[in-house]
Parts: C-alpha cells; sequence; structure tokens
C-alpha cells in the first residue's frame, strides 16, 4: 500500500507490487487512484485483494474486493473507518 498527495493536497492511495529480490516496485501498481485507502489484505484462497476505504473517520466507508489484475469485483458498504477483516481458512 502506497499513497501520495495530488496538486490539491488530496491522499490518493494504490496497491503496489515489490520485488525482494530485486528490491524495487513494479513500474505500475496493481490498482491506483483509491482516494481515501486505509488498508489491505490478501485473501489467501484466491489471491484477490481487498482493500478498505474511508473517505473520512466519521463516516461509513467501503470494503472493495480486486482480482490480483487489478479487476474490481465487488464493493461492500461497511461501518466507520474500516481498516482490517477477519477471515477464517477452512
Amino acid at each position: 500500500m502506497a499513497s501520495a498527495y495530488d496538486e490539491n493536497w488530496n491522499l490518493i492511495g494504490s496497491v503496489e507490487v515489490f520485488d525482494v529480490a530485486t528490491k524495487s516496485f513494479s513500474s505500475s501498481p496493481v490498482v491506483s487512484e483509491i482516494s481515501g485507502l486505509n488498508g489491505i489484505a490478501v485473501e489467501p484462497e484466491s489471491d484477490n485483494l481487498i482493500c478498505f476505504i474511508s473517505e473520512s473517520t466519521t463516516a461509513s466507508g467501503v470494503m472493495r474486493t480486486y482480482s490480483s489484475t487489478g479487476t474490481m469485483i465487488k464493493e461492500y458498504k461497511t461501518g466507520i473507518s474500516p481498516f482490517m477483516l477477519l477471515n477464517v481458512i477452512k
């Protein structure tokens, strides 16, 4: 997970790939332009990315699932400021 401020001081996040062998990031993010990115997780059975998004600490957020190639699969409404998911592996 990475983030940077845009020209209007909005914090924009992305999900990056880091190669530990070469100690470098890939040339393009898996998912980009996520305003309010608060945390990520990887679903171990499918390798889908789970992104927790909260544009405000006092408003409801969302949880989005993305494929490992960056295609959005589904969005779920959450409570205030989502940041983690407990997952039971069968």
